[in-house]
């Protein structure tokens, strides 16, 4: 009879040598076979991408694996990485032999193989992440084991590791943070001229709104994420510039015209500046063919356009400033003035304000043809827009002028400076008078005084203000009349305090040398002459005028047969008389004389009276 026992025993045996053969063959495939192609058509790992280990490391593996794995090591240099989106990134890898590196997150898998043993450095561009990973990954044999991404790495968490012969060597992670707000602040520096390159002006620059016409609007830009997308010779927003558009608008319509606008792209006025390493743009833009007629001011925008950059959709302004251009100003003033006279001495300084960039350095110029010069000096403008510069007429001496301005502005700054002579002389005569001194002749070089003095330096008389210049026969009042001969001496003046008026203390003399311009006379009081009396004096020993002595009748009282005079008369100029009769005259009062036989008539009684008192003052007079 036929047994079946040993047939179940020979099927048992085939089962079991059957399961050995695919056991054997599943281990000989290994795990690269046992995912779908990739973005690139490179089949990915499992999600597990190193071999399994036990608890304390040891390979789960046996045999030539755990060996293999034993003899190969790897480690990140950075095990925790950010960065923002758009910008990229390295990653540090130390391996003694051949190693891979894995990122993963958000659904995108990455991996480079690097081969060999040393250090090696692996970029990455998060921005350029739409296509192959030859196109944005440096550093290794990179590819994508994933679908590519659609646009920009998106802004989450990665997992780094590094592996050996499959199995995990070291851990890490990699945070991509969102694009954060950007900002956009205006500056100004000098004239391009002056500076040898767009990073010189930029080093130059300062800040400030307002940009004087022919320096240079420099605008400020706080980036993030534009790392890798921008174009720093094209801004203009189109694909070239990656969809990065820097714009200049005039606020204002003109009539008639459109605004002027600016596009930041490569030329001879717009320069692009990058400072990636403090996540700053500058955007210079040199004014210097801007033609004013006043004021302009304009609106800045930075613009992400969503055609053509993959970190938006649509389009979107991202930061936002403004400036004003404006014509040239200068203002000038001069210490202790444009005005030099001889008490200034012969130093002016120029104190200036502009709206040129701080750093402008300025030439201020002064010169003359006779006597000839040429002074020029530089000054360089502050942070306030002020500057000052020093001229000494010293070398050139007095009595001139001369223009002073600034080098290009000529217009605009013009300034005479008057370097007024020191010269100065006075002469006056021996002479015969009483109560008026001439002075022949006074020359004062900045306009002044002649003053009279006599005896301790007492003041006889001053005149009014002479402008700069000679002067002839000048006629000096003396405050009192002389009552004897005096010798008397003229002082040339000057008016310092420039008030017109003589003060002793503040208007010093001219000088030659050391000595006082001066000059001395003698003056003779005319034979006979009286002294005129102060009205308001009163001698010790005489009678005040407004007394009434006790046996007089007093002035102003009527004697009891005088009749007061009805009228005053008016003296005949033609008599050469200068004086006036006097009101108070009393007119005696008597009978009328009887008519004389012989044919005559004689004088009434008031003429006879008028008639004395004329011929008595006459008298006098004499």
């Amino acid at each position: 009879m036929y047994s079946r026992e040993p047939t179940r025993g020979r099927l048992r045996t085939l089962v079991a040598c059957l399961l050995v053969a695919v056991a054997v063959a599943a281990v000989a495939v290994g795990p690269a076979g046992a995912a779908t192609a990739g973005g690139d058509g490179t089949a990915p790992p499992t999600t597990d991408r190193t071999a399994p280990t036990v608890a304390d490391g040891s390979s789960a593996l046996s045999g030539g694996a755990v060996a293999a794995a034993a003899n190969g090591s790897a480690s990140l240099g950075d095990t925790s990485l950010t960065v923002t989106r758009g910008d990229e990134f390295n990653v540090s890898v130390s391996h003694s032999t051949d190693a891979t590196l894995y990122l993963e997150g958000g659904g995108y898998l990455l991996r480079v193989n690097l081969t060999g043993s040393g250090s090696s450095t692996i970029t990455v561009d998060t921005y350029n992440s739409t296509g192959p990973a030859s196109g944005y990954v440096s550093g290794g044999d990179a590819t994508v084991l994933s679908e590519y991404p659609a646009w920009t790495l998106a802004a989450t968490d990665y997992t780094m590791n590094v592996t050996v012969n499959g199995v995990e060597r070291d851990l890490g992670t990699l945070t991509i943070e969102p694009r954060s707000e950007m900002s956009a602040a205006p500056m100004v520096a000098p004239s391009s001229d002056s500076l040898s390159d767009a990073g010189a002006v930029v080093d130059a620059a300062e800040p400030g709104s307002t940009v004087a016409a022919g320096d240079n609007a420099v605008i400020s830009i706080e980036e993030s994420g534009l790392e890798t997308s921008l174009n720093d010779s094209d801004l203009s927003g189109g694909a070239a510039a990656e969809g990065i558009e820097v714009e200049f608008v005039q606020r204002e319509k003109p009539p008639n015209e459109d605004r002027h606008r600016v596009l930041a792209t490569a030329g001879d006025d717009v320069s692009v500046v990058t400072r990636f390493g403090s996540d700053s743009v500058y955007v210079v833009w040199d004014t210097g063919n801007l033609s004013l007629d006043g004021a302009r001011t304009y609106d800045v925008s930075v613009r992400l356009v969503g055609d053509h950059h993959d970190a938006v959709e649509k389009n979107r302004t991202v930061a936002t400033t403004s400036f004003t251009v404006e014509p040239v100003w200068f203002s000038l003033s001069a210490d202790p003035g444009y005005t030099l006279h001889p008490w200034n001495g012969t130093n002016v300084s120029v104190l200036g304000r502009t709206n040129l960039a701080p750093g402008t350095e300025i030439e201020l110029r002064t010169r003359r043809i006779d006597p000839t010069f040429l002074m020029t000096r530089t000054a360089t403008v502050t942070d306030n827009g002020s500057f000052e510069a020093a001229f000494d007429y010293a070398p050139h001496g007095r009595g001139y002028e001369a223009p002073l301005w600034v080098l290009g502005h000529r217009d605009a700054t013009e300034a005479s400076v008057d370097v007024i002579s020191a010269n100065a002389s006075v002469t006056v005569r021996d002479q015969v008078s009483q109560d008026v001194v001439v002075v022949e002749e006074a020359t004062l070089g900045g306009g002044g005084f002649v003053s009279l003095t006599a005896g301790r330096e007492e003041i006889l008389g001053t005149t009014d203000y002479l402008e700069p210049g000679t002067h002839d026969s000048i006629r000096i009042e003396l405050n009192e009349s002389l009552t004897e001969s005096t010798d008397v001496r003229a002082v040339a003046y000057m008016d310092r305090n420039r008030n017109r008026s003589y003060d002793a203390i503040w208007d010093p003399a001219y000088t030659s040398g050391n000595a006082t311009v001066n000059d001395t006379a003698r003056v003779t009081v005319p034979t006979g002459a009286t002294t005129t009396t102060t009205p308001n004096a009163t001698p010790t020993n005489a009678t005040p005028a407004n007394a009434t002595p006790a046996n007089a009748t007093p002035a102003n009282a009527t004697p009891a047969n005088v009749t007061p005079a009805s009228a005053t008369p008016t003296p005949d100029p033609a008599a050469g008389l200068d004086f006036v009769v006097p009101t108070d005259v009393a007119v005696v009062s008597e009978s009328p004389v009887t008519p004389s036989t012989d044919g005559g008539a004689p004088l009434s009684p008031g003429v006879a009276a008028l008639s004395v008192v004329l011929a008595a003052l006459l008298i006098r007079r004499l």
